[in-house]
């Protein structure tokens, strides 16, 4: 027989997968690349990932959202 493993990712904090790339970017950065604080363009949930990063980080999160979003 075959063994099949799923992931859940749906049950990340965030609904997504996205929250953990965007957490290891965060914390690859160096303290003066985040010194004014993060941003990205997201309609979605990267943006989610995004403002959650910094907010466990303690880093103020700039998210754009598109118009149509």
């Amino acid at each position: 027989g075959y063994r099949l493993a799923l992931k859940l990712e749906l049950l990340q904090v965030t609904g997504s997968f996205k929250a953990r790339g965007a957490t290891s970017r965060l914390l690859a950065l160096d303290a003066r690349d985040i010194a004014h604080g993060i941003v990205t363009a997201s309609g979605g949930n990267h943006g989610i990932a995004t403002a959650r990063a910094g907010f466990m980080a303690q880093v103020p999160a700039t998210i754009f959202l598109p118009s149509n979003a």
